[in-house]
């Protein structure tokens, strides 16, 4: 591998902060950081028993960091290639753009929208001098496409989000819940024995079992078992500016980047090419599996 291709040795330690995320993952996992504890009585309703799920254990806090430095390593390769394909006298000033709105946007009269004039002049500042089927392959894979057309986010739409959230937040924020099981008994009957369904998931703080109580019932006599798969996710403010929250699991997401990034330095790779035109043929003949659809991320609210 030649120092030109840097690109790939940032997506080889891409990968290698990601393996450590799944250990580090896997470990805290392992350690069932949770339980389910009674809230004192309310002096309106003194009989009422409630019970909420409790995270005794936060994620290791250098979790966010190793996070961040998989998402710029992730963003660096991208740069890499592009300050690799312009002039030598504009690499510095070169990178990859990712635009999460369309730029290009017209009026009812088809005049460029004004507001988006910065956002434009940035744009090809970021990538002037590249060759123009490079040039081309950038735009058609930036993450507000799919997004306008109501497919959701592409990984690296994500990617550009988190990047902001690593610039802009101390730490990137991660949320810990948990796919329940719940068996609760009293006086040895089972009168709670449930599993939530595939892909619902507990926040710490959820009430997860209440019920009014005998006057007589001691705190011995009422067992409460919980058991379930963590669901460790990545919290983004919603688009737009809205006030909702975006959850994404770490592990998928970041898998899911990786491989869009393979797909997009490839793709980026044949524009360059002696014989460009045939390398992109080949290259989506190779790749005829994948849709647009398959390059899309859902959230989990």
């Amino acid at each position: 591998m030649s120092v030109s291709d840097s690109w790939w040795l940032k997506l080889k330690r891409a990968q290698k902060h990601l393996v450590d995320i799944q250990k580090e993952l896997r470990q805290y996992s392992d350690s069932k950081p949770y339980e389910v504890v009674r809230l004192e009585p309310t002096k309106k309703q003194p009989l009422r028993w409630r019970y909420v799920l409790s995270i005794t254990e936060p994620p290791n806090p250098m979790l966010p960091i190793m996070v961040g430095d998989f998402v710029h390593n992730l963003r660096a390769a991208l740069d890499h290639f592009v300050a690799n394909y312009v002039p030598a006298n504009r690499s510095r000033n070169a990178y990859f753009p990712m635009l999460q709105r369309d730029i290009w946007e017209r009026d009812s009269v088809g005049h460029l929208l004004r507001t988006n004039r910065d956002a434009r002049r940035s744009y090809k500042s970021a990538t002037k001098g590249l060759p123009d089927l490079a040039l081309a392959a950038v735009e058609a894979v930036q993450p507000y496409h799919l997004h306008v057309a109501g497919f959701g986010q592409t990984p690296l739409g994500i990617l550009s989000r988190l990047e902001n959230a690593d610039k802009h937040r101390d730490l990137i924020p991660i949320s810990v819940d948990v796919r329940l099981s719940l068996l609760l008994l009293i006086r040895n009957e089972i009168v709670i024995h449930e599993t939530l369904p595939e892909g619902k998931f507990v926040q710490e703080g959820t009430v997860v079992a209440a019920f009014t109580a005998a006057p007589d019932l001691q705190e011995s006599e009422v067992h409460v078992q919980v058991s379930g798969p963590l669901h460790i996710s990545i919290k983004l403010p919603a688009l737009g500016g809205g006030k909702g929250v975006d959850r994404f699991e770490i592990t998928k997401i970041m898998l899911d980047a990786l491989k869009h990034e393979r797909f997009v330095l490839r793709l980026l790779e044949a524009t360059v090419a002696p014989d460009a035109p045939k390398s992109i043929a080949s290259f989506f003949d190779r790749r005829d599996r994948l849709s647009g659809r398959s390059l899309v991320v859902s959230t989990s609210q």
